[in-house]
């Protein structure tokens, strides 16, 4: 059993690949289908013969890489500014690292009142 465990691991990857991508499966049929029910790639190709189309995918390419650009430079540049700062680096660190937790400090805030722990 010790050489075979990944095939424990089998049952949850069909959960999840039934999950995943049956939603997906039937957002590709219902676009393939025609008002009345027949299989049809008319709708894609008045999707790609339309400019606004094309328009709408340039632009939010163009916002895709410029963001992302943009937020790895601002990220390294302020990286950068935390490592070099000698007086106030432990200030900035907990100004930048404060965020991280307060995710699941709002989540113990949410949950705690139902929790049993109320108790001790």
């Amino acid at each position: 059993m010790e050489r075979y465990w990944y095939l424990l691991l089998i049952p949850i990857f069909v959960v999840l690949s039934v999950v995943g991508f049956s939603p997906l499966l039937y957002g590709v049929y219902l676009s393939l289908t025609g008002p009345n029910g027949s299989a049809t790639l008319a709708n894609y190709s008045q999707m790609v013969s339309d400019g606004d189309f094309w328009n709408s995918v340039a632009v939010s390419l163009a916002y895709s890489v410029l963001s992302t650009i943009l937020a790895f430079c601002l990220g390294l540049a302020l990286t950068f500014l935390v490592l070099q700062a000698t007086r106030w680096r432990g200030l900035l660190e907990a100004v930048f690292l404060a965020p991280l937790a307060m995710a699941p400090i709002a989540v113990g805030i949410v949950w705690a009142p139902s929790t049993v722990w109320d108790d001790f």
